[in-house]
C-alpha cells in the first residue's frame, strides 16, 4: 500500500517538474574554470608550486587556495601572497578571469576562463 502511494506521489512530482532533470553547475564560467584547472592538473609537472589567483579579485585569495588544493591534487598549492614582490614566487600561476600583469611570469596556456603562467628564471 505504502509503495503504491509513494509511486503515485513520485509520478505526480515528475509530471509537475516537466520530466527528468539533469544536475547543473551554477554557471558556465564555473565549468570553464574547472576545465582550466583540469588542464593544469594534467599538464603541469607533479609537485610544482602553483598559485591560483583572480587578479581582479585578490580579496578571495583564501578561497582560491582552497579550490587549488581540491582541483590540483598532484601539484603543491601555495597562497597567492607568494606572487607579491619579495615573496618566494611559485613555479606556475593559474589566473582566473584576467591576465596576470607580472614581468616575472610568461603565459604558456590561454583559455576562455583564464590562463596559466610560468615563472621566468
Amino acid at each position: 500500500m505504502f509503495t503504491l502511494l509513494f509511486l503515485a506521489l513520485a509520478t505526480r512530482e515528475l509530471i509537475v517538474r516537466g520530466g527528468y532533470s539533469r544536475p547543473r553547475t551554477v554557471t558556465r564560467r564555473a565549468d570553464a574554470s574547472l576545465l582550466l584547472l583540469r588542464h593544469a592538473s594534467k599538464t603541469l609537472p607533479k609537485y610544482a608550486r602553483v598559485a591560483l589567483v583572480k587578479p581582479r579579485g585578490r580579496w578571495d585569495d583564501a578561497g582560491m587556495l582552497a579550490v587549488a588544493h581540491g582541483q590540483l591534487p598532484y601539484q603543491h598549492a601555495v597562497p597567492a601572497s607568494t606572487i607579491d614582490p619579495g615573496g618566494d614566487a611559485p613555479d606556475f600561476v593559474v589566473a582566473i578571469d584576467a591576465p596576470l600583469e607580472d614581468p616575472r611570469f610568461e603565459r604558456i596556456y590561454d583559455s576562455p576562463a583564464g590562463s596559466i603562467w610560468k615563472r621566468v628564471r
